[in-house]
């Protein structure tokens, strides 16, 4: 229920902002515009400010990791322009801000590919994060230690992933991490570990295993059966800047949301 409430928040937000965008994107040319935040699409952000720039020579845009929360944090101190967000956050979207829904991501639970474990209930999932199950063979793979890597406080992936499926995490004898791709390759090492990271950022070094029967692919993302899917959104303060404007109705076209797609996320 609270993916459908998002999806519809974040659509009508971006309807919205398109109108916006037709009327202020008439205003003096800017030449700077800063986008902050998740480091989960970070990659696909660098490639839609390329495409922009390429698009617009005059304007310079610069896409940053920084995590969710800062990303939504500088938008609020006026540090950053946009904030990619993988969360609105526990409180929901703070006074000032508006959000738009680019793309729709779903967050992957990996072990590594000789790991003969291919699926986990959810219980399963959420008592190996707390720390209750410690051995692989008590879900059926070798007899061997489990190990937990995990994303830093703070981080918009490790927020939905807690609060989906309520886990509250021991973080004891867990190795902490401060990117999907730090997560990713700590998995791809260690062939008792287990991990969790944004979609877009799946290679063939690690491999998704199945919650509850439904695999992570973009079928189930689109049809929302997969329960860690989730909106990516841009944020922006209430009254939208040109620049901002501007940039968010490309990433909501045609040509953004092909970038989007290759970037491994689903479209809204």
């Amino acid at each position: 229920m609270r993916c459908q409430y998002r999806m519809r928040f974040g659509m009508g937000i971006g309807l919205g902002l398109i109108l916006m965008g037709l009327g202020i994107g008439c205003g003096g040319k800017q030449h700077i515009l800063t986008v902050a935040g998740s480091t989960a699409f970070q990659a696909t952000a660098v490639e839609l400010a390329n495409r922009y720039s390429g698009n617009h020579p005059e304007v310079t845009v610069t896409a940053e990791a920084i995590g969710s929360a800062a990303g939504r944090e500088a938008v609020l101190a006026g540090t950053a322009d946009i904030g990619m967000i993988d969360s609105e956050g526990g409180g929901g979207m703070p006074t000032g801000l508006v959000g738009t829904v680019v793309a729709w991501d779903a967050i992957a639970v990996i072990v590594h590919p000789d790991n003969p474990v291919i699926g986990l209930t959810s219980a399963q999932v959420r008592d190996i994060f707390a720390g209750r199950i410690k051995n692989w063979a008590e879900v059926g793979g070798r007899d061997s230690a489990i190990n937990r890597m995990l994303r830093e406080q703070g981080s918009g992936t490790r927020l939905i992933f807690e609060d989906r499926l309520g886990i509250n995490v021991s973080e004891g004898n867990v190795v902490i991490s401060d990117s999907n791709g730090a997560v990713r390759e700590m998995v791809a090492n260690d062939a008792q570990a287990i991990g969790y990271i944004s979609r877009g950022s799946l290679t063939r070094r690690v491999r998704a295993v199945s919650i509850d029967g439904e695999d992570c692919t973009e079928d189930r993302i689109a049809a929302r059966q997969y329960q860690l899917a989730h909106p990516i959104l841009m944020v922006t303060r209430e009254v939208v800047p040109a620049k901002a404007g501007n940039f968010i109705l490309f990433v909501l076209s045609d040509e953004g949301r092909d970038v989007v797609r290759q970037g491994g996320f689903v479209v809204p």
